[in-house]
């Protein structure tokens, strides 16, 4: 399975500090900003490195793992939201790296 990950790029970006307070602030200092373009409260939504290849995540279903096609919202690094296919309080995988994962395998929740 080939895996896929977003690309970071890095950006040149101008800023002005207001008050810079106590801060000591020197010339080649860098940053990580991360710019929100839209948010949505009271939603659905699963850790992003839960993610499979294809939208799909690997839930913990009657003792057997099950892997779940989902239809998915905004996200970020940290979470991603989940418009359809997974229900409120579904337990899903998010150690997708485990040996010998895979659909209809038995587990038991830790």
């Amino acid at each position: 399975m080939l895996d896929t990950e977003k690309q970071a790029r890095t950006v040149e970006v101008e800023a002005e500090v207001d008050d810079m307070g106590d801060a000591l602030l020197l010339p080649g200092y860098s940053a990580d900003v991360e710019v929100i373009l839209e948010e949505r409260g009271d939603v659905l939504r699963v850790p992003t490195r839960a993610l499979l290849q294809g939208k799909r995540v690997y839930v913990l279903d009657g003792g057997l793992i099950r892997a779940r096609e989902l239809a998915t919202g905004i996200g970020n690094w940290e979470y991603t939201e989940i418009t359809g296919g997974l229900e409120a309080g579904a337990r899903v995988v998010v150690s997708i790296d485990r040996e010998g994962l895979a659909d209809g395998v038995p587990a038991v929740a830790r």
